[in-house]
């Protein structure tokens, strides 16, 4: 079990997702995107916009952290793998209508960038 492997799991994952969401006729999700370790979304519903952030780390799915364009200070830190976060994600939105109310966990975490680079296979971005 290399890094490929890892890598290749969390690229399944994220096409689960935008799989699901194509699927979906109502998808409220759009602008999906996997680069450099973080797997970004976007939400929207009229004029309103929030883009998610899913920043996997080198133990995916352990160590997950997910955040959203309107309160950059509460993150979220997961074990699950990216399909039931997006699950998650959804279900909240549904449930609340409220597009922040996911990310209930504060904590403030600096996630350095350059110790989560996987140099193994670079897949082109997802659309």
């Amino acid at each position: 079990m290399g890094m490929c492997s890892r890598q290749e799991r969390i690229q399944k994952d994220v096409d689960i997702v935008i799989q699901r969401c194509k699927a979906e006729k109502d998808c409220l999700f759009s602008d999906f995107l996997y680069k450099d370790a973080t797997f970004t979304f976007t939400y929207s519903n009229g004029s309103r916009r929030v883009s998610y952030s899913v920043h996997v780390s080198e133990d995916y799915p352990d160590n997950t952290y997910v955040s959203n364009s309107e309160n950059d200070d509460d993150v979220l830190v997961t074990r699950d793998p990216i399909p039931v976060i997006f699950h998650r994600v959804s279900t909240e939105i549904r449930i609340n209508n409220d597009a922040t109310s996911c990310l209930s966990i504060k904590s403030k975490l600096q996630i350095d960038k350059n110790q989560m680079f996987c140099g193994c296979t670079h897949f082109s971005d997802a659309h």
